[in-house]
C-alpha cells in the first residue's frame, strides 16, 4: 500500500474455522536484503521439476523423521541459488500431521510448512532460503511429525545473485 505497509485479507464463506498465518518471506524492491552482500532476483523455472519423490526413492517419511533434500541441480534451482520456491505435497498420509520445511543450517522453526489428516493428499506452496556456499549448499531439511507420509518436492523457480 501507499503507506508502506501491506495487508490481506481473508474470506470465509459459510462456515467458520481457524486459520494461521506464516511470513515466509517477502518480494522487495531489488536492494541488498540483510545478511546477504549483494541484490537477489527472481526467476520462474518454464515448467515446474519434481526434485524429490519418496514413492520413488527413500521410501514414506516415518514420524518424528527428519530428511535433507537436495533442490539445486537436476533442472532444478542451478547451483549458486539463494533462495528456492517450491510446491510440496503429503500424500499416502497415516495420521494426522505436518511438514516443515526450512534451511537446515539453521535450527528447526516451530512452525508447519503443510498440514493434513489422515488419508489426504495436501499440497502447499513455499518458499525458502537455501545455502549457496559451505555446508549443506542447496539443500532443504524436511520433518514429519506424525504418521507416515510420501513426499514430493516439485521447484517452481528460485533466487540468485546479481
Amino acid at each position: 500500500t501507499g503507506s508502506g505497509l501491506s495487508a490481506f485479507s481473508v474470506f470465509i464463506g459459510l462456515a467458520s474455522t481457524d486459520f494461521v498465518v506464516d511470513l515466509v518471506g517477502v518480494f522487495d524492491d531489488g536492494t541488498t536484503p540483510p545478511n546477504f552482500t549483494t541484490p537477489t532476483a527472481y526467476r520462474a523455472l518454464d515448467q515446474p521439476v519434481r526434485v524429490y519423490n519418496t514413492r520413488l526413492t527413500g521410501g514414506p517419511f516415518g514420524p518424528r523423521e527428519t530428511r535433507f533434500i537436495n533442490v539445486t541441480g537436476a533442472g532444478g534451482a542451478p547451483a549458486g541459488a539463494q533462495g528456492v520456491v517450491f510446491n510440496a505435497t503429503a500424500t499416502a498420509t497415516t495420521d494426522s500431521s505436518y511438514l516443515t520445511i526450512w534451511p537446515p543450517f539453521l535450527p528447526q522453526p516451530n512452525v508447519s510448512s503443510l498440514n493434513w489428516g489422515p488419508n489426504e493428499t495436501v499440497p502447499n506452496f513455499g518458499g525458502s532460503y537455501i545455502a549457496s556456499q559451505g555446508g549443506n549448499v542447496g539443500q532443504l531439511a524436511i520433518y514429519n511429525d506424525a504418521g507416515n507420509t510420501d513426499v514430493l518436492i516439485d521447484v517452481t523457480g528460485y533466487f540468485y545473485p546479481v
